[in-house]
């Protein structure tokens, strides 16, 4: 059999493995995503990089059409439909009510009233990254295919003497294979982190053995059909997979090592945070009147739970000054709801600077030690100093009212506080 025959065989053979190996990574995250259909959330995966996927898709498959590459053609369209298809779903998902995980119940330390809020803003931009980078990727895309193709322009036909055919194929290679290269950047950056972690627990084994063997197989197909577009971008798959799986071996326990230790040096924020309760003080019991038909935000209860507790101390107070009993300073009234109502606030910087949310997450923090400081909430919100007079005949009146319309009329989502 001639050279020219072999070599032709062994490039359609190569471009069948690689068609095959394309179809199984990119069918990949397909039962992942159908569950999420059908549970209504994404469940935490991670769209950033969809839109990327897809532009490099569509970029191969046009480029293909162009070139008439079989092979390569039917490996991209494959790809372009599945990605379409996911990228679709999390817009879809995202675009829902329940398209991420919402808190029903956030605790006080994990800071409640911005948690709801955060994770909104952050469904709101991931839909819309994922629209408009799926937007224009298809167009420049198109931009692309038209600049890269035969042109049929009148008064313009001497262009097509400068730029050749050649030129505009191998540009068109050359952009595709950049689109290629943006695909292993990010999990290259990663790689140092890893290291300096000391822990490879986030990389996937069967992932990355499936990923090098298609970067194995199209590296070769792209020697064999001579484009350095194919065979540069996926030659730097081969050594970031390589990469990927030296740090999985050499880190495979070390990173539970770590974690243990971590665990063992620092306890838990929940034990850290709470406040210790004297046997001898009152305890402050809250239940939630809500109506089973209206949904009350968990933040404004536990704001109002921290009002209602402090009306409660400060009611107390003035009831033992009409007794007779010697009254209690501001200062001791303000203890005691703080040790009875309050918990310690926790570091979320970190967590919530990747929200977009840390600006009003200081605020927020800021009012809420001033009011641990030294003050309360008046009868219209503002807040005032406890030094103020308590025992004011207007400020027991409007009290009582105050309690007795509660009493009359049970208000959705209104915190009581009980006494044990």
């Amino acid at each position: 059999m001639p050279a020219s025959q072999n070599e032709m065989l062994m490039t359609n053979l190569v471009g069948l493995t690689g068609l095959l190996c394309n179809l199984g990574v990119s069918l990949s995250p397909l039962s992942s995503v159908r569950e999420a259909r059908k549970a209504g959330s994404l469940g935490g995966l991670d769209t950033r990089t969809w839109t990327l996927f897809a532009t490099t898709a569509f970029l191969w498959n046009c480029y293909a059409a162009r070139l008439g590459d079989i092979w390569l053609f039917l490996a991209s369209g494959s790809m372009s439909v599945s990605w379409l298809y996911y990228c679709l779903t999390a817009i879809r998902l995202l675009s829902q009510e329940e398209g991420e995980p919402r808190p029903t119940a956030p605790e006080p330390w994990e800071a409640g009233l911005l948690r709801r809020r955060s994770v909104d803003l952050y469904r709101k931009t991931a839909m819309e990254k994922t629209e408009k980078g799926l937007a224009a990727g298809l167009g420049f895309t198109l931009c692309v295919a038209f600049a890269c193709s035969p042109w049929n322009i009148k008064g313009l036909s001497f262009l097509e003497a400068v730029i050749t055919p050649e030129i505009k194929l191998s540009v068109f290679s050359s952009i595709c294979g950049f689109f290629s290269l943006l695909l292993y950047i990010k999990p290259f950056s990663r790689l140092w982190i890893l290291v300096k972690r000391r822990d490879a627990s986030t990389i996937f084994l069967p992932l990355v053995l499936a990923q090098l063997v298609l970067n194995l197989v199209w590296t070769t197909y792209g020697i064999l059909v001579l484009d350095p577009g194919i065979y540069v971008s996926y030659g730097f798959g081969i050594f970031v997979c390589l990469a990927q799986l030296l740090l999985k071996c050499v880190f495979r326990r070390a990173g539970a090592a770590v974690e243990d230790s971590a665990l063992k040096e620092e306890p838990g924020l929940f034990m850290e945070s709470l406040t210790p309760i004297p046997c001898d003080k009152p305890v402050i019991q809250a239940s939630s009147r809500i109506d089973s038909k209206s949904t009350a935000s968990t933040a404004c209860d536990s704001i109002s739970c921290s009002v209602a507790a402090e009306s409660h101390v400060v009611s107390d107070a003035a009831d033992s000054m009409r007794s007779g009993e010697s009254p209690m300073s501001p200062s001791e009234v303000t203890t005691c709801g703080r040790r009875q109502n309050t918990i310690d606030l926790p570091d979320l910087s970190n967590r919530l600077k990747a929200q977009s949310v840390y600006e009003d997450y200081l605020k927020w923090q800021v009012a809420h030690r001033k009011r641990q400081q030294g003050c309360t909430h008046s009868a219209h919100g503002e807040l005032i100093d406890n030094s103020a007079n308590i025992s004011s005949p207007s400020r027991r009146q409007n009290r009582q009212i105050a309690q007795e319309v509660s009493s009359i009329c049970a208000i959705p989502g209104e915190v009581h506080i009980e006494e044990c």
